[in-house]
């Protein structure tokens, strides 16, 4: 491998680490909030909106001191694969930290097509309303 590709290969690494969580593969804090600052700028001036799901996880706590830290840790990608087939295509699902995911859902039209994502699986039931902007 050439020294130009092996850093190109040390870049995207050092990209991913900042964007990806590790737990769960999913983007990160960092990339959340861009791509939160793109969605709602894409929306102004068109009538539509950008819907906001933050999530938490009931009783986390309780899984990891029960059943330690291994069983939370491998409860959380569960749950983000679960959660990421509820979503439309253009949807976003990040894991902002601990146990807190965060949906954002460019490009909607009030709160009922907002809702989708959350209304998609019974086992979401419980999620708040979205806060649409």
């Amino acid at each position: 491998m050439g020294n130009e590709s092996r850093a190109t290969t040390l870049i995207g690494d050092v990209d991913n680490t900042m964007t990806l969580d590790n737990l769960t593969g999913l983007p990160g804090r960092g990339y959340l909030l861009k791509a939160l600052d793109d969605a709602l700028q894409a929306t102004t001036g068109t009538g539509r909106s950008v819907a906001v799901f933050t999530l938490d996880v009931d009783r986390f706590k309780t899984v990891n001191d029960a059943r330690g830290f291994v069983a939370g840790d491998d409860t959380l990608p569960t749950l983000a694969t679960k959660l990421a087939t509820t979503l439309r295509p253009d949807d976003l699902l990040a894991h902002f930290g601990s146990d807190e995911f965060t949906i954002v859902c460019p490009d909607v039209f009030g709160v009922a097509e907002a809702a989708t994502p959350a209304s998609a699986s019974g086992e979401f039931a419980s999620m708040n309303r979205p806060t649409v902007r």
